[in-house]
């Protein structure tokens, strides 16, 4: 929880460098010892404090995200990536396409939902076949819609 400084309610909330390390002291003195901003006057939010960092995105676009940076996987065997769209002001669909599956022998890769409607989850799910090399490989997802497009790459370990 975040509890605003009150002027009412606090006498000495600001920490200074002097006299001591950890000094307490008011906002005016804080100001006057650390040298900030003589000018500014202390005021908490209008409303809640979450509604102070909620900013309204400029034009259209989309974050796309994978959970995992680097998994590892056993020859035979299979994992999953989760892949998410997340809409600023954006309507539309995202296709999703792979890329630097089928340049290793021996990996296969499916999606869940091969495009996702404004916002999502798509499961990638890539399958290390019994012959596949042991090693690390990148594999980079696309994601476009129109004349936006997004890529998140992660790394596959087999061993």
């Amino acid at each position: 929880n975040n509890t605003w400084w009150n002027a009412s309610n606090s006498t000495t909330p600001f920490e200074v460098p002097s006299p001591k390390k950890n000094s307490k002291d008011d906002f005016s003195g804080w100001k006057g010892e650390t040298h900030t901003d003589s000018t500014s006057k202390f005021k908490a939010p209008s409303s809640t404090a979450g509604a102070a960092c909620n900013l309204k995105p400029v034009g259209t676009d989309y974050w796309f995200t994978i959970d995992h940076a680097l998994l590892t996987v056993s020859p035979g065997s299979s994992t999953t990536y989760n892949l998410t769209v997340t809409p600023f002001n954006f309507t539309g669909t995202v296709n999703l396409t792979l890329d630097g599956i089928t340049e290793v022998r021996g990996l296969t890769a499916t999606l869940s939902q091969s495009s996702i409607q404004s916002s999502g989850t798509s499961v990638l799910t890539v399958k290390a076949a019994s012959n596949t090399a042991p090693g690390t490989y990148s594999i980079t997802i696309i994601a476009n819609s129109g004349s936006m497009t997004r890529t998140v790459t992660t790394q596959l370990t087999v061993n």
